[in-house]
């Protein structure tokens, strides 16, 4: 698996630009390598490959502690060379591509890139794992979120919201409801406007860019009681404290587009679990010091 930005962040996977390919029932289900260990659908140490009927999945692997995954989208299979080439995503962008083989003979999928034998565990892959993966539903637009700095022994299921109307409604709202923490008009950073937000009674979202010298930097703001977290490897590069809370950031530098990315995480349940994410290409008009500054900026919703 690419090491990309995967390290303690909120990242809210809502549809993708990239349409995903429905693969063959033969494919769907959980795949995983040799003495992987589960509770219940959760890979918990190993590595396991998630792949779902409308072509929706993910690598996750862990080492029995802590575990990390990428949203992928199946782009094409070819039944005659049995290749299914597949999108890495991140906040519904394509950030790497790749393939994997099937052989039926076997029933094995093999990653080319890293050697890794992935067997059939199981041919159904649930809506319940799939939502604790990080997976938007099946068919749906549903957010969820993945990647922030929690072990699996701290992951809560997210409890059933079918009562809750507004759960589906991604329209607009004039504030937060109560109990987020939320960024004042006043406090948005110089020169970023406003592309698009949510606002549920368990998520709040909010996507902001500015142009500077004709390069794009993005700023979200992310925060959920229901989200799914992961760790992975990216660089610490501060950790602070908030209203007596230890927080973290992380960083990414992407070689190939020169990307650089600084992820805050900040943990305050039951609501106020926050991830802000800024990524510069490849302009160093932000620090870790800005990301900071904005949660400090954020008001409690009341």
């Amino acid at each position: 698996m690419r090491q990309i930005l995967l390290s303690a962040i909120l990242i809210f996977l809502t549809t993708c630009a990239v349409a995903a390919e429905p693969i063959p029932p033969n494919l769907v289900g959980i795949w995983t390598t040799g003495g992987s260990e589960f509770r219940g659908e959760a890979i918990m140490k190993g590595d396991a490959l998630y792949l779902d009927t409308d072509g929706i999945g993910a690598f996750v692997g862990g080492d029995g502690r802590d575990v990390m995954g990428i949203r992928i989208v199946v782009t094409s299979y070819n039944p005659s060379t049995n290749i299914l080439t597949f999108d890495l995503t991140e906040y519904g962008k394509v950030q790497a591509n790749g393939t994997v083989t099937y052989d039926p003979s076997k029933d094995a999928i093999f990653s080319p890139k890293d050697n890794k034998r992935f067997q059939h565990r199981s041919n159904v892959m649930s809506q319940v794992i799939r939502r604790s993966i990080g997976l938007e539903e099946k068919n749906g637009t549903t957010a969820y979120a993945q990647n922030l700095g929690l072990s699996p022994s701290q992951i809560v299921q997210p409890t059933s919201t079918a009562s809750d109307p507004i759960q589906e409604n991604f329209g607009a709202r004039p504030s937060p409801y109560p109990g987020f923490l939320a960024l004042p008009p006043e406090a948005v950073p110089s020169g970023f406007k406003e592309v698009g937000h949510h606002y549920t009674k368990r998520e709040y979202t909010l996507d902001f860019t500015r142009m500077v010298d004709g390069k794009k930097i993005d700023l979200n703001i992310a925060e959920s009681d229901n989200a799914k977290f992961f760790y992975s490897n990216s660089e610490l590069v501060q950790e602070f404290k908030y209203q007596g809370i230890t927080g973290q950031v992380y960083v990414y530098h992407n070689l190939k587009t020169q990307e650089t990315s600084f992820n805050l995480i900040w943990l305050n349940p039951p609501k106020q679990r926050i991830a802000i994410y800024l990524t510069q290409t490849p302009a160093k008009e932000y620090s870790q010091k800005d990301l900071i500054q904005i949660l400090e900026s954020m008001k409690n919703v009341r």
